[in-house]
Formats: structure tokens, sequence, C-alpha cells
């Protein structure tokens, strides 16, 4: 008589696991049996006391000693892989699971209840069973077809609770571990999401998609070296994978490493020549090392492929006019327009182009269309620009209020991706940021500095407000405003007696009968005697005007005036 266990029976009955609590559980210890003789099995005082009698080594005889298992009567012990319905846990001794693979090992969660005629006696009967997990691998198979059409629906509690189950099965399921990770990160859980997706490029090292999306997701969270390292990998395993070097080029690019952005980009156009995507991406590094012949070649070729390409129309427009080539633009332009005459993006440029025809501020389609397009690469686009907006804010702040005493209520007007909101913190009690982009400001959120964030046109916002903000301060937002009358007299009403208004604006350096006007990149620049006069109009008392650079562009400083404003 012999009996095969993973591990000889005496081990699970002389040497208990200590600590298990198994609660109305069912164990199954697999097996492979070609005899077992069940010693005994007598009732006794409503118990069964089963032992088994199995041969050691050399065929010596064992006996086990009987261990004691407190079973409803009549269940019978199968002549098969043995499986013990456990009733009542407070008399189960705590019995070594050692028998089950490895990954079974530890933890109770493992075992689910199962409705048994045997239990229909005990107080079990009464509790409703869960749904037992697939087994089979075709179950499996099924299992996560619908977990993943949850997942793609939304239904993210109940996606995740699924893929656990399958995971409870098979814990070295790459693809589920991926699937994890996509859910985690949908679900701003990025941390594990990282993990889940570690754990299926461990469990399965050659799985592009994988490799792919945790390259993405640690170079969303800034982790750069270990997402150059995914992409190298992703790349020797699959060197056709044309949308890992583009990536790659994103990735180089992001850490001004702008040759080698050109290289990676180039290399993935050898692959798919026609991506207008990737060639953007390239006419943007090439404008980053200032080959602008270059930059407004691929354009070119971008509105070949995509004639309403509104990125492409705005940047080759932007580049002839730099290059001093002003009647192409406008041919650009105007073609643009006749293809979509109602274009926000388009119609604000040629107004732009125009000096006779100047709008008193940008549209709110126009504003809201550019930075929600721009929201996930503005940082970056302004490190390259060296911008220093927040700087100036500080030094505003310090000069204007000293060391920081929060104040009840400020205002980040226009606070775009939030890069103020580090530096107005300290200053406020209930720090507030308004906004016309929704995408800029789902990026501000992240860095949970903001009491309230308001999806708003600031204008229309400010007009709403009454003797509501202590301090309102506004870095590079003037920009978009024309005629500041409005925007001045607004402010004054939101602003408590008192109240101080900090606020960036680009200068002039031709005169304007305006006071005014729109430059050829979108944006309006003003005039120093009319700033000035705008704002005392609007009952404001001016506490200083101060002179600084506010970005590098086209290797230009963009200067600005600095002003602060009491009510």
């Amino acid at each position: 008589m012999q009996c095969q266990w993973f591990v000889p029976l005496a081990r699970l009955l002389l040497n208990p696991v200590r600590g298990f609590k198994f609660r109305n559980r069912r164990l199954t210890l697999r097996c492979s049996v070609e005899s077992c003789h069940e010693h005994r099995c007598a009732q006794k005082d409503g118990m069964l006391a089963t032992g088994w009698q199995v041969a050691g080594k050399g065929g010596d005889a064992l006996r086990c000693a009987t261990r004691i298992f407190q079973f409803p009567v009549g269940l019978r012990i199968p002549r098969r892989p043995l499986t013990l319905y456990l009733a009542r846990p407070s008399t189960v001794p705590a019995a070594c699971v050692v028998l089950l693979k490895d990954s079974f090992m530890g933890s109770a969660r493992h075992f689910h209840p199962l409705r048994h005629p045997a239990f229909q006696s005990t107080d079990m009967a009464k509790k409703r069973p869960r749904r037992p997990l697939p087994a089979s691998a075709a179950d499996q198979g099924e299992a996560l077809a619908a977990a993943l059409k949850l997942h793609q629906h939304g239904q993210f509690p109940r996606a995740e609770k699924a893929y656990g189950k399958i995971l409870l099965l098979d814990s070295k399921n790459a693809v589920v571990h991926h699937l994890l990770g996509r859910l985690y990160f949908q679900t701003d859980r990025r941390d594990a999401a990282i993990a889940a997706l570690q754990q299926a490029v461990v469990l399965q090292p050659e799985y592009p998609d994988a490799l792919l999306d945790l390259a993405n997701m640690l170079h969303e969270v800034g982790s750069l070296t270990q997402a150059e390292n995914c992409l190298h990998q992703l790349i020797r395993l699959r060197p056709e994978h044309a949308l890992a070097l583009n990536n790659l080029g994103v990735l180089y690019k992001d850490q001004q490493r702008f040759d080698e952005a050109i290289g990676a980009y180039r290399s993935s156009l050898q692959l798919d020549a026609c991506n207008a995507e990737v060639l953007c991406n390239l006419a943007h590094a090439l404008t980053c090392i200032d080959d602008l012949e270059g930059a407004v070649q691929t354009y070119r070729r971008v509105l070949d492929l995509e004639p309403a390409s509104v990125e492409a129309h705005r940047c080759l427009v932007s580049l002839l006019r730099r290059a001093g080539q002003h009647a192409e633009a406008i041919e650009i332009l105007s073609s643009w327009l006749e293809l979509e005459p109602d274009n926000p993006v388009a119609r604000h440029l040629v107004s732009a182009g125009s000096r006779t025809e100047v709008p008193q501020r940008a549209s709110d389609e126009y504003v809201r269309d550019v930075f929600d397009k721009f929201a996930v690469t503005f940082e970056a686009d302004l490190a390259r620009l060296k911008y220093r907006g927040p700087l100036i804010v500080e030094q505003a702040l310090t000069r204007e209020l000293g060391s920081p005493e929060p104040l009840p209520s400020v205002l980040d007007a226009g606070c775009g991706t939030g890069l103020c909101g580090p530096v107005l913190r300290p200053f406020a009690q209930r720090l507030v940021g308004v906004d016309i982009s929704r995408k800029m400001l789902e990026v501000a959120g992240q860095r949970r500095l903001y009491d309230e964030l308001v999806e708003a046109e600031l204008g229309d916002y400010l007009s709403r407000q009454s003797s509501l903000f202590d301090l309102i301060a506004s870095a590079d937002t003037f920009g978009y405003f024309g005629d500041l009358a409005a925007l001045f007299l607004s402010a004054h009403a939101a602003l408590v007696p008192g109240g101080l208004l900090l606020a960036t604006i680009e200068l002039s350096s031709d005169a304007s009968e305006l006071g005014y006007h729109l430059q050829s990149s979108g944006r309006y620049c003003h005039d120093r005697n009319y700033v000035s006069g705008s704002c005392e109009a609007a009952g404001f008392t001016i506490r200083n005007l101060v002179d600084d650079v506010l970005r590098v562009e086209a290797e230009q400083d963009v200067r600005v005036v600095v002003l602060a404003a009491q009510k």
C-alpha cells in the first residue's frame, strides 16, 4: 500500500502549522493515490475519528497519529483526492497546508465555502455560498473575457474583483497583472499600477504591450531612467516597434536631449513614414534646436497627410512669421480658414495677422483649445522656454507682503497646471484656482494644493464674485486679453477692501493707438502707460510696477511688467 502525496501524510498530521484558522471552509488535499485504506471511521459524540495507515520508507508500516476532525454526522471520506469539509472550526487542528502548491500557502483566502449535502444539518446550510471560481483553462478564459468587458465599460470595482478571482487560481497570469495595472492607473493608483505592470514583465519578460504601458506610466510619474530602460528592452525585443521609438523620442525631448529625440523619431518614421503625430514630434524637436527650415518642411509634410491639423497650421504659421515669411504665413492661414471657417484657432491667428481688426480678447474656444492640447507637455515646454512665472510671483509676494502669513482667501487667476500653487499656498488659508481649460485643471488637481478648482473664463468668474478674495495673483494670463479695462473692474470688485492684485503683463515694444496689439503668437502685449492708466481707472492704487523677464522665445527675452495694485 503506497500513498504518493506531495509530502508524507505524517508531516501533515505530526507537523501542524500554527495560527491557521479555517472557518466553514473546504480543504482539498491534492494527491495521487494508488490505494488508501480507511483504517477507522467511527462516530463519537457527534464527531468522526479518522486515521490512515500508510507505508513508510522501505515498506515499514507507519501508523499515523489519529486526528479528530469534527464533521457532520454521516460524511464519508472518499477514496480519491481527499476533500475535507470543515464545519466547526473551533475544534479543528491547524493542519499543515504544505500539500498544496506553494502559491496557496499562508493565506486562508484561497479556501472557499462549498454547499454540500453533508452540511444540511449544520448552521452552514443557512449561509449563501459564493460562486465557485473557474477551475479549467477554458473557464478562466471566459472569466477573463467577462472581466475585460467590465473593464472596458468602466465598471472598475467589479472588473478589479473579477481580475482578483482569476489571480487566486493563477497568480502567474501576466495578462491579468497587465490589465490590473491599466485599471489601477485609470483609477489614479499609480504606485499600484506600476507594481502590477512590473509583475507582468517579471512573469513574461517578452511582453511588448506590458513593457510599453510600463514605460509610459514611469514616464508619467517622472521615473525617466526606468522608462527609458523599459523602452530599450522593448526595442531590443521588437526592433520594428514604431510606437516605442516615437515614445523614446518624446522621453528624450522631455530631457532636452534633442539630437537623440530626432534620431528616435526618424527611426520611427522609417517604419511608419505616414504617421502625422511622429512628424509633428520631429518638427517640434527640430524647432528646439533652431532648425527652422527642417521644421517648416516637416510641418508641410504633416499638412499633406492631415490638411486640417490644428497644431501643424499653428506651428507652421508661427515659424514662418519668425523667419520673416509673412506672405506665406497668411497664405497658410487663408487655406486653413477655407477648410475650417469656424475653427477658433484659425480665426484668432488670422486676426493676429491683421492690424485693423483686432479683437478685444482671445475667444474662449481658442484659449480652451490651445491649453487642452498643451496640458500634458505644458510644463516641459515652459521649462525649455526658461519660464520664470512662479519665481516672479514669489518675489512680488515677498516684496509686498513680507514673510508668509496666511490670508483668508487667495485666488490663482489662470492657474493652469498649478505652477504657482506651491508659491501661493503658504500665503493662503483657502486657495482657489480658476482656469478655462479642464485638462490643465486636471493636472493642477494632482498637486493637491488647492482647496477649490473652478473651470471658468477668468473675466466671467471675477464678475460673479464680490469682496471675496484678499489676494488675486495672475502669472502670464493677461496676455489673452487686449482690453484690460473690464478685467481690472471685475478684479477690483472681487477683492476685499485693502485686497491686493499681482499680475504679470507682457510689454509692447511698439506704440499703439489702442494701447495693446495682438502678436503673431496669438498673445496680446500692452503699453506700460495703458496698463497703469486702466488699472487706476478701475479704482486701484498702484503700489509697484517692476520690469522683469518672463521667458525666452527665439533667443529673445519676453519682457513683462509686474503689477502690484491695492483696492
